[in-house]
C-alpha cells in the first residue's frame, strides 16, 4: 500500500491550486523548491491558522511552485498545500 495519501484515503477532496499561464523561467526539479514556497506550504499547514489564512497561503506557495516547475499544487479541504510528487495516483 502506498505511503501517499488519495483522496480516498485521506477523505478530503483534492482540488488544483493556481498556476501561472506562462513560468517565468525554465522549470526545475520539484527537489529545488525556494525558500518563498516552502514558506508558504509550511504556514498552510500549521494548525493555529484559521482555514481561510490556510487557503491563502496555499494559493501564494501554488503560484511560486507553477512558477518554479510549472506545475501548481494540489489544495485540500483544510487548506493545505499538497505537492503533486506527494499524492498517490488512484
Amino acid at each position: 500500500m502506498s505511503s501517499k495519501p488519495t483522496e480516498k484515503e485521506s477523505g478530503q477532496e483534492l482540488q488544483v491550486g493556481p498556476s501561472v499561464e506562462q513560468p517565468g523561467k525554465q522549470p526545475t526539479e520539484p527537489s529545488h523548491p525556494n525558500r518563498q514556497t516552502t514558506v508558504y506550504i509550511a504556514a498552510s499547514h500549521r494548525q493555529d491558522r484559521s482555514t481561510e489564512a490556510k487557503m491563502e497561503s496555499a494559493r501564494k506557495a501554488s503560484l511560486n511552485y507553477s512558477e518554479e516547475t510549472g506545475q501548481p499544487l494540489y489544495i485540500n479541504e483544510a487548506g493545505e498545500a499538497i505537492k503533486p510528487e506527494d499524492v498517490a495516483e488512484e
